[in-house]
């Protein structure tokens, strides 16, 4: 039995009717607009942000980067200036902490999708949808159901389940089942698909060139069968798909055709479907913020979310009525829409956050206890086959850490060349990764990013004693489009290490970067840990030491 937004059910309650009559037509259409807005900004901000609230009333804000106890405040004062309480959103992909500091960071989805046992992801799901609660957070911009076939994507790839589309669907239910438990919106995104682009939406307008056929079978499964799971919202995207709408220049997020005709239509979705950010290039490099807003709304998004021209917005929207354009009783629909689903999420009776406790009960015990089970069952051995613990009574292991060039790396070593480190010596730039392995008798060596060849001559000639050596690359970037920081003298070293039969090679970072090194398969196997957390780094350094199993399974495709 297909299940429909529970929202639905509160499209002609009583408050909802009550709130419906009372609102003037401009005041139906801002109930569609959501500005974005960051709790790291100066008063004058603040100010800008209440005064959009008080003059149009606004239905919904987006946060952006900040930190928690300043954002609940915020909130407080933002719904006091509302007379209609606001629907507050935020991209929270692997929790609050995509956003606002001092917050619990769980895992990248790419990770997620390492996991076998989904159950765990719905409680991660649950518990980042009992954050936002707790941080008066409405709706989360997740997950993305993104099937990334594109190992180069510059803007998904970490952040996609992986490139297998029932795992990315199962994964992703799970995810949304957890945080719709909660009573917080799931946003499935970033629909048609932008799994397999060659450029970011934040800067130009990818092109997915992909047949109808292909669309149906890869990019558009997932919600296919998200839909009849009762997601809540959708999320558009500003992709140009020519197989669905062939306009030269046409976007998704403001197609007719690829919302209304098929998301809506051919496919059934009856939620709540949300705009990508609308300042982003992909869609606001040709157009004024009024024209993008007014083309979102007639596409048939119901939030128009990153609005940077409200008074604009309004204005033309409100003119394709007066000139019978649109129908009064459209914008009526969707604005109802937006009013059942606030009464749905509790708004009918709106309660202040509670700023006591708010950030011990951010950083609960439970949230660290999940972080840490996810990021062991994540880890997983490339290829698939187990290796044996490389620490042998009698026999000496040696642990090579070796930082990718990221801004911060040289503020995170004190040298940044090769050096070398024991039980006697408090040195700083060792990883946490090497202090644990150190307890078991490995001795630690880190080297920056850009050893010459003398320095790299020299490690071959310290390291040459050892019968084992752990090699792992850390401080990676997260993005194929740089890299993942990682050098050609990196390769060159890493390469060189692995010709000798005996490297252990940790991947703290994307399995993508696996593509950059040409690696002897049968001499030189690989743990991929997928990001550098405590929780990684600890799970890696038992595993390696014979303490514990890796269990995940690589969940994309390397291709070299």
């Amino acid at each position: 039995m297909n299940k429909r937004p529970t929202f639905l059910a509160y499209l002609h309650h009583d408050w909802v009717n009550q709130q419906l009559n009372r609102l003037s037509l401009s005041e139906k259409i801002a109930q569609l607009i959501h500005v974005a807005t960051w709790s790291n900004r100066e008063e004058s901000h603040y100010r800008e942000i209440e005064n959009l609230i008080r003059e149009y009333g606004i239905g919904g804000l987006t946060f952006f980067q900040g930190d928690p106890l300043t954002q609940a405040t915020l909130t407080n004062r933002y719904q006091s200036a509302s007379s209609l309480p606001l629907m507050i959103s935020l991209d929270a992909e692997w929790g609050l902490a995509m956003r606002l500091n001092e917050t619990v960071r769980f895992p990248y989805q790419m990770a997620l999708g390492a996991v076998q046992d989904n159950s765990l992801i719905y409680e991660m799901g649950r518990e980042i949808g009992r954050q936002c609660r707790r941080l008066g957070v409405h709706v989360n911009f997740a997950p993305d159901v993104d099937i990334n076939t594109h190992p180069d994507n510059p803007v998904i790839g970490f952040r996609s389940f992986g490139s297998d589309r029932e795992a990315v669907f199962q994964k992703a239910k799970a995810y949304m089942k957890g945080m719709q438990e909660e009573n917080v919106m799931a946003v499935a995104k970033h629909f048609p698909g932008h799994g397999d682009t060659h450029a970011d939406s934040h800067f130009t307008l990818p092109i997915l060139k992909h047949s109808r056929q292909r669309l149906e079978e890869i990019e558009l499964y997932p919600y296919r069968q998200l839909i009849p799971e009762g997601i809540d919202g959708v999320m558009t995207s500003h992709l140009h798909v020519p197989t669905l709408d062939p306009d030269p220049g046409s976007v998704a997020s403001l197609s007719p055709r690829i919302i209304q005709d098929l998301l809506m239509q051919q496919m059934g979705f009856e939620g709540l479907i949300f705009t990508d950010a609308l300042d982003m290039k992909g869609v606001a490099a040709f157009r004024t913020p009024a024209e993008v807003n007014l083309q979102a709304f007639l596409a048939g998004n119901d939030a128009l979310v990153f609005c940077t021209d409200v008074k604009g917005s309004i204005e033309k929207i409100k003119e394709t009525v007066i000139a019978g354009t649109i129908n009064e009783v459209e914008i009526e629909r969707r604005c109802r829409k937006i009013l059942a689903a606030k009464y749905a999420l509790g708004l009918n009776d709106y309660q202040p956050v509670s700023l006591t406790g708010l950030a011990e009960d951010l950083n609960n015990a439970h949230a660290e206890k999940l972080n840490k089970k996810l990021a062991e069952e994540s880890l997983t051995f490339y290829p698939s086959a187990p290796t044996p613990s490389p620490l042998k009574p009698g026999e000496k292991t040696a642990s090579l850490a070796i930082f990718a060039q990221k801004e911060q790396s040289e503020k995170n070593l004190i040298h940044h060349g090769f050096q070398r480190t024991n039980e006697r010596i408090q040195a700083e730039g060792q990883t946490l990764f090497q202090q644990i392995l150190t307890q078991y008798g490995v001795e630690s060596f880190i080297i920056g990013h850009s050893p010459d060849e003398k320095e790299i001559k020299e490690i071959h000639l310290q390291l040459e004693k050892y019968d084992h050596l752990i090699v792992s690359l850390h401080d990676m970037q997260i993005k194929a489009v740089h890299g993942f920081g990682i050098t050609p003298n990196i390769i060159q070293l890493v390469e060189k290490l692995a010709d000798s039969g005996k490297v252990r090679l940790v991947v703290f970072g994307s399995a993508y970067s696996l593509r950059k090194f040409k690696l002897p398969a049968d001499r030189c196997s690989v743990l991929l840990a997928y990001q550098e957390t405590p929780f990684t780094q600890t799970a890696a350094a038992e595993i390696l030491a014979g303490k514990n199993f890796a269990k995940g399974q690589i969940p994309v495709v390397i291709n070299h």
